[in-house]
């Protein structure tokens, strides 16, 4: 699960920090009561923003307008061009239809997306997370998640 705080939080003496540690304690909490077998549960919050991809779930990408696939070698140049403004800008043009897209809402065939803030749960033991459950974590953390399915 993915979220970017707002950059207030990342001050360690502000309230906000206060409120985003007590928030972050509460959706790991929420995550071990209902992924009890789960090897681990981890929160990471990083300064800069980052691609947290599907490894090797990570497949094919599409156009959010025409649906057509998109290459690997544009999806790459237009990673590394945003890489150039730390994850910013992720706005593009797509190479199928010319319509102005974000590298964030890409189609990809599992999950993908950028934060500052993961909530991560190794070897959940559950073959997918329940809306109810993804819906009461928003709920907490106070924005909308996407669950990333990972495998390394």
């Amino acid at each position: 699960m993915i979220r970017r705080p707002p950059r207030s939080t990342l001050d360690r003496s502000s309230a906000a920090s206060d409120v985003y540690k007590r928030q972050v304690l509460l959706a790991k909490q929420f995550l071990k009561s209902r992924l009890s077998e789960t090897d681990e549960i981890y929160a990471e919050v990083s300064n800069e923003i980052r691609f947290i991809d599907a490894g090797a779930n990570f497949g094919s990408v599409s156009c959010p307008v025409c649906g057509a696939e998109i290459s690997d070698e544009w999806w790459s140049a237009a990673m590394d061009e945003a890489h150039k403004s730390q994850f910013i800008n992720l706005d593009v043009v797509v190479p199928c239809c010319s319509s102005k897209a974000n590298l964030n809402h890409l189609n990809y065939n599992f999950p993908q997306g950028f934060a500052r803030f993961v909530l991560s749960a190794k070897n959940p033991g559950i073959p997918e997370f329940d809306e109810q459950s993804r819906d009461e974590l928003e709920r907490i953390v106070g924005c909308k998640l996407r669950v990333i399915w990972t495998h390394y």
